[in-house]
């Protein structure tokens, strides 16, 4: 069903190569064959090489006729430093165009792989994970992989670290792999970014890093510490409590202990959420729901507010209680679980906040599906709105039949706002 929507038609002209073949950038078949082989001949070389497992290329067609590469290089876990400058010298002399794109995958003992991507043919990155290796080696029963990237321009050389641990994963895990993995870089000016289970930290210089991680091992082994990030304007903390008191403690705990370190808020919540600490507004607009008693829970992320509500009056409430102490233009998504209904949930757009009509909408919707019994969810936005039947009748043809009539009936009703799309199970109603 499209309501109120207009239509934009684009068209699309795709620019292919056309005769004659040399022109820049373009090669008849026969050259592309040719190239495919001198890839191929390239990995193979690397791949006689006694600390190399395995290789493999995969190509690809940007445009017609244009060919690029990539080579996975699979090493041994009896890789060392002296290992991969051979792989980076003999990479460097072999003659082959195009010049693929290099990965490589360091195979530990245990089945996870640490992944450099990205690398020319003749990198110039300095390859630190061959420094990290043996701190890494002692945790491999607890890694499940670790994506490692270097990236050196005129500006300086940046690592981007992603860390994956196997279940059950925590906070304090993370510290004591990151910690060591940390320890054994080399303080050369390169600024560091780090990702593990509950840890997050922003490009920055390496003391930072360090620090941060060694603050998470402090809390996690005093509170039940749920995610720490850090970015330049300071530390946001999240303990897995609602406990009263916890998080004025932890805060009072972080001012003393580590003075010099800029603390931007502590929060209470039993749900992870978005990326990065969010704001004072954010935080403030949080407390007052949590205060409200409205929610069963509220928690604070980044770009919005995650709430949850027993009943659709709850949602008008909240939505009204923010927009009269001055937190109006704050995003919000609800999720709602009636006694008597389907499960709703309700979201802004990407740059607006929700208004009390959206809510408003949404709760007529839901109890005009309530009675039929077999919804089991509605996901509402301002344009679009999607139902899910129960997966006992997800496919049966009456329940299907009666769900569309009623939902056809609420939003021609003119009782709530135009919709561009309507699902039912995920198909589209015309």
């Amino acid at each position: 069903m499209k309501l109120s929507r207009t239509t934009l038609v684009a068209s699309a002209v795709l620019g292919a190569c056309v005769i004659p073949l040399v022109l820049s950038g373009c090669s008849s078949p026969e050259q592309l064959q040719a190239q495919r082989e001198a890839v191929d001949r390239f990995s193979a070389q690397l791949e006689e090489l006694p600390f190399v497992r395995d290789t493999s290329v995969t190509t690809n067609r940007s445009v017609p006729w244009s060919l690029t590469a990539n080579v996975a290089v699979d090493l041994e876990p009896v890789t060392d430093r002296a290992a991969l400058d051979e792989l980076h010298d003999l990479a460097c002399s072999i003659d082959v165009s195009p010049s693929p794109s290099v990965t490589l995958n360091y195979l530990f003992a245990s089945g996870a792989t640490l992944t450099q991507e990205r690398l020319g043919q003749c990198w110039t990155e300095p390859l630190a994970f061959a420094e990290v290796i043996p701190a890494l080696t002692v945790h491999e029963s607890v890694i499940s992989g670790v994506e490692w990237e270097e990236r050196a321009d005129e500006d300086g050389t940046t690592l981007d670290v992603v860390v994956g641990l196997n279940e059950p994963s925590t906070v304090a895990s993370s510290t004591v792999v990151s910690g060591d993995l940390l320890s054994a870089l080399v303080d050369d000016g390169t600024l560091v970014a780090l990702q593990a289970p509950g840890i997050e930290i922003s490009n920055g210089p390496l003391v930072d890093a360090t620090t941060v991680v060694a603050v998470a091992a402090d809390l996690a082994a005093k509170y039940p510490l749920l995610r720490v990030t850090f970015e330049e304007k300071g530390l946001f903390v999240e303990l897995a409590t609602d406990v009263a008191g916890i998080t004025e403690e932890a805060q009072a705990y972080l001012a003393a202990t580590y003075p010099a370190l800029t603390i931007t808020a502590v929060v209470d919540s039993t749900d992870a959420v978005d990326g990065s600490s969010p704001g004072q507004d954010m935080l403030d607009a949080t407390d007052l729901v949590r205060e409200s008693g409205l929610a069963q829970t509220a928690r604070a992320g980044q770009n919005q507010m995650s709430v949850t509500t027993a009943t659709t009056a709850a949602n008008l409430e909240i939505v009204e209680l923010l927009e009269s102490e001055g937190h109006g233009d704050v995003r919000v998504k609800f999720t709602t679980t009636p006694a008597d209904g389907p499960k709703l949930s309700i979201e802004s757009g990407s740059q607006s906040p929700l208004a009390p009509i959206h809510v408003t909408d949404a709760a007529v919707i839901v109890k005009a599906l309530a009675p039929l019994g077999t919804v089991d969810s509605v996901q509402y936005t301002p344009s679009h709105l999607k139902v899910y039947l129960a997966d006992d009748v997800y496919d049966d043809k009456a329940s299907i039949e009666k769900a569309e009539k009623a939902l056809r009936a609420v939003v021609e009703s003119g009782k709530v706002g135009a919709f561009s799309f309507v699902e039912l199970n995920n198909r589209n109603l015309e």
